[in-house]
């Protein structure tokens, strides 16, 4: 009786010490300022560190390092197609993708505008849901800014496909497509970071994301969920030390 209590203890002990991140791919986009890799190499972003402190309350080995940066595409159907234990972040949670995936969040996110060039000879011009149909759009296949466009009924053959950010642009400015739909401060950044003039374009008009609980952490169904709550806390541990999250904030806002 005594050997098989020691044996139950000793179990008990070994499961409150396990690592919850074990076995999980964490995998990111280009997405500054929330998510990217600096001209080191290094994956950071404002929601790369929150990450990274997640992994210090959870005793986690793990470090930024550990953080794979994939193309959107190939990182969202990997995460939710197979039953490797991936994790994908920024993500934004919406009705349409809810039960696709395991949440934990909300992290820090922003708006997604409407974004022309200023030379843009069509003049686009949004008052109502209905002027979205009038004109042609570069967008990310399965990121949430072509279900944004799709819920106000533009058809697809208004939408141009791309895999990247840089795609997009060039089909704006090869005046392919009337706007992109994407986060005004990230395109900039983007643009910054490729030697495009970011000063060529502008945001008309911010998306309303009625469906939308901001952005999150999305993890593979085959994540338990236990695993799931033991991280949503760390997260919440994480946001509540306010003057941690504005100096991460200040770190890369600071930099567009």
């Amino acid at each position: 009786m005594k050997s098989f209590l020691f044996i139950f203890t000793i179990t008990i002990c070994l499961n409150s010490f396990a690592d919850s991140t074990e076995g999980i791919t964490y995998l990111t986009e280009e997405y500054p300022p929330y998510n990217f890799k600096d001209e080191e190499g290094n994956v950071v972003g404002i929601n790369v560190d929150i990450l990274v402190e997640m992994f210090k309350l959870l005793g986690s080995s793990k470090s930024r390092k550990d953080i794979k940066l994939q193309p959107w595409v190939r990182a969202y159907r990997t995460t939710k197609d197979t039953t490797e234990k991936t994790a994908l972040f920024t993500t934004s949670r919406t009705t349409k993708r809810e039960e696709l995936f395991k949440w934990v969040g909300p992290l820090v996110g922003g708006t997604t505008s409407l974004i022309v060039l200023k030379s843009n000879p069509n003049n686009v011009s949004i008052s109502s849901d209905a002027d979205f149909l009038k004109y042609k759009y570069a967008v990310i296949r399965d990121d949430s800014a072509e279900s944004l466009l799709l819920a106000r009924n533009v058809p697809k053959k208004n939408l141009s496909y791309s895999t990247k950010f840089l795609s997009m642009i060039k089909k704006l400015q090869n005046n392919q497509v009337d706007a992109i739909p994407y986060n005004f401060i990230t395109a900039s950044a983007l643009m910054k970071k490729n030697n495009i003039n970011p000063d060529t374009i502008k945001p008309i008009v911010d998306i309303p994301r009625p469906n939308s609980k901001g952005n999150h952490i999305a993890f593979n169904k085959s994540v338990s969920d236990s695993i799931i709550l033991e991280h949503q806390k760390a997260l919440e541990k994480v946001l509540s030390n306010e003057e941690l999250v504005e100096s991460i904030k200040k770190r890369y806002l600071s930099l567009n």
